[in-house]
């Protein structure tokens, strides 16, 4: 507490008789209205006098070494008594006093309250002010109540130690000999008694004895909020009840009738707003009952000072919940994002591998003698895997994006060639839907910035190719610009504009949503899946810039972007690296590593037909035995994920068995995962390159181009397409041979191998299991299911694909039985495969 507290004041305002509060100086810090009736003077004239003022001169000495005795040694104490003690008045008169002392520990510091009584009628007053000065002993342990009190107000939360300080310090302010609390708890609908004490005397000093208000269950007494219980009403009506003797309301678990008799019960609620929050509940003789009364006056700022309390604690607790649970759906949201991310990883494998094997043999098939019919057939197949690898790509993006994996590269680029280079790619869309294709940059922008050349492509390609899409008649323009431009940043601006189809008002801001599209209809009439402007979107963003688009339904639309890019310069440099000179015509020697057969024949045959020698490894460990037994390779393909040793750890030891050797074989990362982590994994590796599968026979022929130089492409493996009539087929022969464009010879090196194939990967499962490698399991298991799937065979493949999920899930429980299907079903099959092997 403090002597400004307006809760302080009005305590000591309440006092009968003239009070002072004087501090070690002895000046007077504060008089209450009667101390200022009595000896005539205004608040603003006592004030930060001595407390000598109001005595005659005579009395000053002495008083002033009681004062200093008294606080060198504070202890409540009369004075006056038994000798002649005078008080003078502004007016010059004096009159009989007699004065009491106490010490207070404030804030402010050790203060002395001094009560001050007219003794003028001295026996009229001798018993009042004992029981003022009782009184005054009284509202001081308020006050030190009220002080603490306050204090655990101000720096706990902890509702528990505001319950245990709230009991003790109105048993050591001496008011009550006992005190229950009982919180109330409207969402449960009861009053939950929770804490209990009582005092025994000894000497001055009160022994404060918590009670035990837990039931054997451990669990705190509860009373019903609907009943007709005392707690009940109380809670209803939010006023204090006072009760002499037993009452029916009263709860028959705390108490009995003998435990009320010759007494007053006294139940205060404690109020917030309106509302009851807890309610304490006291008793006393019949004897004291106005006594006590007069104390519940007394102590309402310390109950004030309680509710406060309480409703911090409930707040508190409040906030603490939330932020569990904050805590616990951020956690989750985490979870769920990392689920996220191994789903996108997976899923990449999954399909990559197998786009892989389509879009190789399309290249391969696309080598061949073809029909002008399969050739168109053979163009939709490539078309087709494009989209489908486009998309897989748009979803990868904005995931990464959206997880905060997706970083921008920071290089120098030559802004012109940059964005020609993408008006290039869209101009036989254009020609061939008769559009004007315009492209027009302003001279004054740098020749070359600094940045993401590459995602800044990938922005004007989406926005340039859903241009040409929506437009049927017209022109599409690129228009680029600078906003600002500083001695060492552009803002730059693009705008493309066309004449197309344009977009409602109403579907403007959604159109950069993930999955958005201006009209359903669109994605029947033109296609598209709505990632396009929301991955250009993102990346804007992140490159300091805004996105924003121009529209009117029917009339065209113009989109804009700006990105806040670098100034640089574009050195013509020689690239270092340690790879082999161009060898011209040579035939290159390339060392194939590969654990998936179908893969090795993909690679293996494009390899074969540009007149490359190829020799194959299925795992990292016989890559390395290839290297280490003094084989002479001029490039190495190596997969990532293998058995036995992966392609990063294969990789690392070929770099360490090349240390001081001066050799360096370039080696080019294929993985089905397409995450920058996985690329940036490859490169800290030792590979030289990177591709993610599926990739495009161009894309591997301009790296080998850049490795060897170039290299006479003109040889190729022809074959003669034979009819496919087996006899006894019972599989969907239909499907086997469209899936094959009837290539027999194809087809029956599939046959031979599958046969030669799966019983190694049966025998790989049939270990995992017996040894419970959930690992093993669901890698074997995927390497079998490949195979499998290429005949078509849906149980077969349904079963090989259960097995492989409980590999993931490291349970075994059905392991037995549903490898015993498998094999039944591995072996039904061989019959109908056996005649394509033999055509």
């Amino acid at each position: 507490m403090s002597i400004h507290d307006p809760m302080s004041r009005q305590i000591l305002e309440a006092v009968p008789n003239a009070a002072l509060l004087v501090d070690r100086q002895g000046l007077i810090a504060f008089a209450n209205a009667h101390a200022l009736n009595l000896f005539g003077y205004t608040e603003e004239e006592l004030l930060n006098q001595t407390i000598e003022t109001l005595l005659p001169e005579r009395f000053h000495a002495g008083h002033s070494r009681l004062l200093q005795s008294f606080l060198s040694s504070p202890k409540s104490r009369p004075m006056g008594e038994g000798r002649e003690l005078f008080g003078y008045r502004k007016d010059g008169t004096e009159f009989p006093i007699e004065i009491g002392l106490n010490p207070l520990e404030i804030e402010d510091g050790l203060m002395v309250l001094t009560s001050i009584v007219d003794t003028t009628r001295r026996d009229e007053y001798e018993q009042t002010l004992r029981a003022n000065n009782a009184l005054l002993a009284e509202r001081n342990h308020l006050l030190n109540s009220f002080s603490s009190m306050g204090q655990v107000a101000l720096s706990s939360f902890d509702l528990e130690q505001i319950l245990d300080r709230l009991g003790e310090e109105f048993i050591r302010a001496g008011i009550f000999r006992s005190l229950m609390i009982a919180l109330i708890d409207y969402d449960a609908g009861h009053a939950q008694v929770v804490r209990g004490f009582h005092s025994n005397q000894q000497g001055n000093q009160p022994i404060i004895k918590k009670l035990e208000i837990a039931q054997e269950q451990g669990e705190y007494l509860s009373v019903p909020l609907d009943g007709n219980s005392i707690l009940a009403d109380i809670t209803r009506r939010g006023k204090t009840e006072v009760i002499e003797g037993w009452d029916d309301r009263f709860d028959a678990q705390i108490s009995g009738p003998e435990d009320h008799r010759d007494k007053i019960s006294y139940f205060i609620p404690v109020k917030r707003d309106d509302q009851v929050l807890a309610i304490l509940a006291t008793g006393s003789r019949l004897a004291e009952r106005e006594e006590h009364l007069r104390s519940l006056d007394a102590m309402q700022p310390l109950l004030d000072l309680f509710s406060i309390s309480l409703s911090n604690a409930y707040f508190y607790r409040q906030i603490q919940e939330t932020q569990q649970q904050l805590v616990a759906t951020t956690q989750t949201a985490k979870d769920a994002n990392q689920a996220k991310s191994e789903f996108l990883a997976n899923m990449s494998h999954e399909i990559r591998t197998p786009m892989n094997a389509v879009i190789g043999m399309a290249n391969l098939l696309d080598d061949t003698d073809l029909t002008a019919d399969q050739r168109e057939y053979l163009g939709a197949i490539r078309i087709s895997a494009d989209v489908l690898l486009q998309l897989l790509n748009d979803i990868l993006d904005i995931s990464k994006i959206e997880a905060g994996k997706l970083a921008l590269d920071s290089v120098a680029f030559p802004l012109k060639e940059t964005l020609e280079t993408v008006f290039k790619t869209q101009t036989y869309q254009a020609q061939d839907k008769g559009l004007e294709l315009h492209f027009h940059m302003d001279d004054k922008l740098p020749a070359a910035l600094v940045g993401d050349p590459i995602r800044l492509r990938q922005i004007v390609l989406n926005l340039l190719s859903n241009a040409v899409k929506f437009t049927s008649q017209g022109e599409v323009a690129i228009e680029v610009s600078a906003e600002a431009t500083n001695n060492d940043q552009v803002d730059l601006h693009v705008a493309v504009r066309d004449t197309g189809i344009g977009i409602a008002a109403d579907k403007l801001d959604a159109i950069f949503e993930v999955f958005a599209q201006a009209d359903a209809s669109t994605t029947r009439l033109y296609g598209g899946t709505g990632l396009g402007l929301a991955i250009s979107s993102r990346l804007v963003d992140m490159m300091g810039g805004r996105i924003w688009v121009d529209s009117r339904e029917g009339e065209g639309s113009t989109f804009h972007f700006t990105a806040q890019l670098g100034i640089g310069s574009i050195e013509t440099k020689s690239q270092p690296s340690p790879l082999p000179k161009p060898l011209g015509n040579k035939a290159l020697r390339v060392l194939l590593v590969e654990d998936n057969t179908f893969n090795q024949m993909v690679a293996g045959g494009q390899l074969k037909q540009r007149g490359y020698e190829c020799s194959i490894a299925a795992n990292g460990r016989k890559a390395l035995d290839f290297i280490e037994s003094g084989e002479s390779f001029d490039l190495v393909l190596m997969d990532v994920q293998m058995p036995v040793m992966d392609g990063l750890e294969a990789t690392r030891r070929i770099r360490a068995h090349e240390e001081g050797s001066g050799n360096h074989i370039p080696i080019i990362g294929l993985t089905a995962h397409a995450m920058r982590s996985d690329e940036e994994q490859c490169l800290q590796a030792g590979m030289d390159f990177y591709l993610s599968k599926p990739y495009k026979a161009e894309d591997l022929d301009k790296i080998i181009k850049q490795i060897a130089g170039e290299i006479d492409l003109s040889q190729r493996t022809e074959s003669t397409e034979q009819p496919l009539q087996p006899e006894g087929l019972t599989l969907n022969r239909q499907g086997i041979l469209e899936a094959f464009e009837h290539d027999n010879e194809l087809i029956q090196s599939l046959v031979e191998l599958f046969f030669k194939e799966y019983p190694l990967q049966l025998n790989a499962i049939r270990s995992a299991i017996d040894a419970r490698d959930g690992d093993g399991l669901a890698r074997a298991s995927h390497a079998l299911k490949g195979m499998v799937s290429t005949w078509q065979h849906d149980d077969s493949t349904a079963v090989v694909h259960r097995l492989q999920q409980m590999g993931s899930e490291n349970d075994f429980s059905e392991a037995e039985s549903v490898y015993a299907k498998l094999v039944d079903q591995l072996t039904a099959l061989r019959p109908p495969l056996e005649p394509l092997s033999q055509s």
